[in-house]
């Protein structure tokens, strides 16, 4: 299929395709709805120089073959306290699957609900 789906929002989200069903189309360019309109588009002459007083973190994502093949990554030092984690963890680690189910378009709602990891490095199993 090479055409944009005549209604585009039932295609992704009601049919559950996703970004990922929107790519496999194959379509000859992006969708207007996926275009940033260009007066809100980031100035690359108005970003923050290196040289001055102001510290803005930096993610070096220059490695990209990492990041898929490994799938996921850890962020580390984000001030957020390892209680909060925890809680948010536990609330929806106790949301049943089937309630879960109802609301998640992919059949492997099983990995959104194992336990096998967690907040603290030293708990990895």
């Amino acid at each position: 299929m090479s055409t944009t789906p005549t209604n585009l929002i039932d295609f992704l989200v009601n049919q559950a395709n996703g970004v990922k069903g929107l790519t496999d189309l194959n379509l000859p360019s992006i969708p207007h709805q996926y275009i940033q309109p260009i007066e809100v588009r980031i100035d690359k002459c108005k970003i923050i120089p290196q040289d001055s007083n102001i510290s803005i973190p930096i993610i070096d994502f220059t490695n990209w073959d990492d990041l898929e093949s490994w799938g996921f990554f850890q962020i580390v030092n984000h001030g957020m306290p390892i209680n909060v984690l925890d809680d948010l963890k536990a609330s929806v680690h106790g949301i049943p699957i089937n309630v879960l189910g109802i609301s998640t378009p992919t059949p492997l709602i099983h990995y959104a609900t194992t336990k096998s990891f967690t907040t603290i490095s030293s708990k990895i199993q």
